[in-house]
């Protein structure tokens, strides 16, 4: 929301994904990197030794979602799952863990499934921020005539931008499971399913500060009840110190004042004493002197099971180096396969930025012109739900550069703007068979003159009547503005395909496009247009009428001047000259000839 108000926030955008243990190891170990940017998860890593977990119960953006979420759904909530069920699914987050990491070890990224923070900036982003626009334009719209009549310019000409994302259904499906679980257990996700808790409870077994029970407990039970992490077992001197999140809601509804974090210090076993205590009640067990079990007695997985389930995560990345999801992608007339594969600016080389990128969408809800969008199957398996480029959306504005300053993993680089500007994304196609000029003959100059980096240029050819637009794959950047703009609709007349594109996982782009020959370069003036040879751009006649002016394009004139092909509009008559049509027998466009001829 403040990107698209134009308001840079304080501090770092993706602070809460720096923060996210599982996306921290599976950058590491996909990737096969260490990122400096991830520092954060570390600290709060030891801050677990020290505090327990502490992240997940004061911290956790989608731990607060879950809460809310709860509150509404507490009252139809059913009966409280039985005690081997709770055993059971207490490992789940485990082998959720474990197959994230499986994967990651063969260099497939498949932290976005499950990891809380990605999950979160998804939910927000992508599914909440377009209702927030639509609602914001609707109430914009409602005060529009109370600004005209108050002369108020600025609020009457104001605009809001509104994302559209093609992937909204998958989001809602992804909210389902993470939200309407409440309806069996408080903070079902978090207790049961979290791969981060599954690392924090990992680290906060045995933490320095964590909750004590004295001897004025009355074991009344109220903590086990209300415990939003099933923590307390039957004993409620007894923690689970791996599933407690510091909540202190313990503490805070004890009728006597029995609980308390401090420092611990006690031993492992708990002895008490045979004159302790002020319940009555308990005497005989404390005379006793039972001893209690520790807190952290109970397994969190078996190892055994653990391997096994990160074989299957092994299991899972090579299947989706085997791509078993390229049936499922439509190859169009003119739209091949690797179009769909179009990567942001500064993106990684693609195995690198697939290892990497968490599919957080940050970059997609950064993005000015919504340019920016999740894919399926189109990249692989392995590119589910990572950002591709789609022009016909919005061209890639070349004054932005957000998207990789807001990316937290390093896939997307954060280039500087001149770098940005000089980064060939992919090279624009033109579909002769769907273009106004080429295939109707009816004059067209839109992309050549919405074209920021002039790759596009109009000449004559034999047989047709007007100037057909070429595009001179030296210059073009890939932007995707002749796309967008192409009054074609449905598929576009011209498009941008990753053909040709570079990619850079260090390094100068300016300098690599000066190596390669390259000749990129943004609001190049229009007298600077390079004349190409004939024959430059294939075997074509075109030879054109000359032109009266040096600055005009190849085929046009100065009024007046020249030859004027144009048909009166008040004779009625069209001073073209005939058009041979394609043989029959044939069937070959003006201006073309058998291979022999």
């Amino acid at each position: 929301m403040l990107f698209a108000a134009g308001i840079s926030p304080p501090g770092p955008v993706d602070i809460f994904l720096r923060m996210d243990p599982t996306v921290m190891a599976g950058t590491f170990l996909a990737g096969r990197a260490v990122l400096a940017a991830l520092w954060p998860a570390l600290v709060f890593l030891a801050l677990t030794a020290l505090a327990g977990r502490l992240f997940c119960g004061w911290i956790c953006p989608l731990g607060a979602c879950v809460d809310l979420a709860d509150r509404g759904l507490s009252r139809r909530r059913s009966a409280p799952l039985n005690r081997s069920v709770r055993t059971g699914l207490r490992r789940v987050k485990f082998h959720v863990l474990a197959l994230i990491l499986g994967a990651a070890a063969l260099g497939v990224s498949m932290v976005f499934l499950a990891a809380p923070i990605p999950l979160v900036t998804r939910f927000f982003g992508l599914l909440l921020l377009p209702i927030a626009e639509a609602a914001a334009w609707l109430g914009l719209d409602a005060l529009r005539p109370l600004a005209a009549s108050m002369d108020w310019d600025s609020l009457y000409y104001l605009e809001i931008s509104n994302s559209r994302f093609g992937t909204q259904f998958f989001l809602l499906v992804m909210a389902g499971v993470v939200f309407l679980p409440g309806l069996l257990a408080p903070r079902f996700w978090c207790r049961y399913l979290c791969p981060a808790g599954a690392v924090f409870s990992l680290f906060g077994r045995k933490p320095v500060i964590r909750r004590r029970v004295s001897d004025d407990c009355i074991e009344c039970g109220l903590c086990q009840k209300r415990c939003p992490m099933n923590a307390i077992p039957e004993d409620p001197h007894v923690t689970r110190n791996g599933e407690c999140i510091a909540c202190e809601t313990c503490e805070r509804i004890c009728p006597t004042a029995a609980i308390s974090f401090p420092v611990a210090r006690r031993p492992r076993t708990i002895e008490v004493q045979e004159n302790a205590g002020k319940n009555p009640a308990n005497a005989s067990e404390k005379q006793a002197g039972r001893k209690r079990q520790p807190a952290f007695s109970e397994p969190a997985m078996p190892r055994r099971t653990f391997l096994y389930t990160g074989a299957a995560g092994m299991g899972a990345a090579l299947l989706a180096y085997a791509d078993i999801a390229s049936p499922l992608v439509a190859e169009g007339k003119g739209a091949p396969e690797e179009r769909h594969t179009l990567r942001p600016p500064g993106a990684l080389p693609e195995p690198d930025f697939l290892a990497r990128c968490v599919r957080c969408g940050e970059c997609m809800a950064a993005c000015p012109t919504n340019t920016i969008q999740p894919v399926w199957f189109a990249a692989g398996l392995a590119g589910v739900f990572s950002p591709v480029l789609e022009p016909t959306r919005g061209p890639c504005e070349t004054t932005c550069n957000l998207c990789g300053h807001v990316c937290p993993t390093g896939a997307l680089r954060p280039l500087p703007l001149a770098e940005k500007q000089n980064a060939k994304l992919g090279t624009a196609r033109i579909l002769r068979y769907k273009c106004l000029a080429w295939e109707e003959e009816r004059q067209c100059v839109v992309c050549d003159e919405v074209c920021p980096y002039d790759a596009i240029h109009l000449e004559r050819v034999t047989g047709n009547p007007v100037a057909v637009p070429f595009v001179n794959e030296q210059r073009c950047a890939g932007c995707g503005f002749c796309e967008h703009h192409c009054p074609v609709r449905a598929e576009r007349a011209i498009i941008v395909e990753p053909a040709g594109a570079v990619r850079l996982a260090s390094g100068s782009y300016t300098e690599e496009n000066a190596a390669l020959g390259l000749d990129i370069d943004l609001d190049r003036p229009a007298s600077d247009l390079r004349q190409s040879a004939p024959g430059e751009f294939g075997g074509y006649d075109r030879s054109a009428p000359p032109s009266a002016g040096d600055d005009m394009p190849p085929g046009f004139s100065e009024p007046g001047g020249g030859q004027d092909r144009s048909p009166s509009p008040y004779t009625g008559s069209d001073p073209r000259p005939p058009i041979s049509r394609p043989d029959s027998e044939s069937g070959l466009p003006p201006g073309f000839s058998e291979p022999d001829s």
